[in-house]
């Protein structure tokens, strides 16, 4: 039975999906979605679907467990039957190292030292969703989760809407996290990449480099109410995982299934923001016109169309909207709009092995790309560069893409965020650079305590 509870007018939803996020912060699993763009923001079609989804896990048996224990050996094949023998909604995320599923190519780096394991998927005990001013309690085990929304309604305004604000004496995750490659490191290894493409191994690669380091983090909830803010992100998520926190501030879908139909909205191009408006309106002008920029989208979107054909009806691929510009708070950037038809019968097992990981992430050729990146980046890449999001009993689902994303587990007491850019023949290795730092420098200026 659900139950729909409508919102004051001058009361920020995000201030309640914080508030209610806090009162289940001992809860072993928590994942929330939010669309933190703000409304007059505009958007590629479809983008915007909700304010927020919450789905709490209050026991340690909602997570699925056989994933877990066998990680890189449980196949999409497994996770289909697993859903069907086990239905009911989820949440939660794939990391891109499971890629040696869908391109059996197990990867010879090291893993990630903050979040090796690829899978995490729980069933909610209570889950909520936010749309056009009301909140809708979907599913609550002894109405726990509706007793709590009613007490934090019942508050003063004024208690739940302050948001967390930095002080004068926080640090910020500059101090703590430290580039994992060098300048020089990261141009001679562009320029390699170049040599490759010269010699015709691929067209297109998305290099990787990570800043990690020790880190405590008090509050980590108050820190991704920072970054989602900051960045306001169309995809932006937090995941509690028992000890690790995924804390994203996406602007970018990976798939969406509703219904029969099959969405993807690759982001490839971005140029920094610039305070000054004339500047800012030329970055974003010389980005929409740039032939590297404008190169290297085209050939994810081609990329796109054909993983779309292998899991849909080749003939009902369709570009509703190709490289058009968007901005956003910290970047602007180039993102298109693909769809095809899928029938019913093709399942999520199917709809991964053509289309995970995603093109945007990885270039072109897709497995020619994905077997050169082991040899480029340092450390498996771990959640980052994978997906998260919600699945649902009827073989929907909308999963983002895990950018803009610190990763920090609570128990070892580290912390790293990783960025990328696509390197094609006309890359220049400065300006590649450049980029991989405006990437970072939202997340690397937040202050924490």
């Amino acid at each position: 039975m659900t139950t729909t509870l409508k919102l004051p007018n001058d009361l920020d939803p995000s201030r309640v999906l914080l508030a209610l996020i806090r009162r289940f912060g001992d809860a072993p699993y928590v994942s929330t979605l939010r669309t933190a763009t703000p409304k007059d923001t505009p958007l590629p079609p479809k983008y915007h679907t909700m304010d927020w989804m919450l789905g709490i896990g209050l026991n340690l048996s909602d997570a699925d467990t056989e994933p877990i224990q066998k990680g890189l050996d449980f196949g999409f094949e497994d996770f289909e039957s697993l859903l069907q023998q086990r239905p009911g909604f989820r949440m939660g995320y794939m990391g891109y190292d499971l890629k040696a599923q869908s391109l059996n190519q197990p990867s010879p780096l090291p893993p990630s030292s903050v979040d090796p394991n690829p899978w995490f998927w729980f069933l909610p005990r209570i889950r909520m969703v936010c749309q056009n001013g009301q909140i809708t309690v979907i599913q609550d085990d002894h109405q726990i989760g509706l007793l709590a929304l009613q007490t934090i309604l019942g508050q003063e305004n004024g208690a739940i809407q302050k948001p967390t604000s930095p002080t004068q004496t926080r640090r910020t995750l500059r101090d703590v996290l430290k580039a994992q490659t060098s300048p020089n490191e990261y141009r001679r290894t562009v320029n390699l990449i170049k040599d490759r493409i010269k010699d015709g191994d691929f067209y297109e690669l998305n290099y990787c480099v990570e800043w990690a380091g020790p880190l405590l983090i008090q509050d980590p909830v108050g820190l991704w109410e920072q970054w989602s803010t900051k960045a306001a992100a169309p995809f932006s998520a937090l995941v509690k995982n028992k000890e690790l926190w995924v804390l994203c501030a996406s602007p970018e879908r990976f798939l969406r299934k509703d219904g029969d139909m099959l969405c993807s909205q690759p982001i490839k191009g971005t140029a920094p923001r610039s305070e000054d408006p004339s500047l800012d309106h030329l970055l974003s002008a010389n980005l929409a016109t740039n032939p590297k920029e404008n190169a290297e989208h085209l050939m994810i979107v081609d990329l796109v169309r054909n993983d779309l054909a292998r899991c849909g009806d080749p003939c009902s691929v369709e570009i509703q909207e190709l490289m058009k510009g968007y901005t956003f708070p910290t970047v602007h950037h180039l993102i298109s709009s693909i769809q095809a038809q899928c029938g019913a019968h093709v399942g999520i097992a199917k709809i991964l092995k053509a289309c995970f990981p995603m093109g945007s992430m990885t270039g072109a050729p897709k497995e020619a790309v994905c077997s050169w990146i082991d040899r480029f980046e340092k450390t498996r890449r771990g959640i980052y560069s994978g997906c998260l999001g919600w699945l649902d009993e009827h073989g929907h689902f909308d999963l983002n893409v895990i950018i803009r994303t610190l990763v920090y587990n609570q128990d070892s007491q580290k912390a790293s965020l990783k960025t990328g850019g696509a390197i094609t023949w006309d890359s220049d290795p400065e300006t590649e650079w450049l980029e991989c730092q405006t990437k970072a420098q939202g997340l690397l200026d937040l202050g924490f305590e």
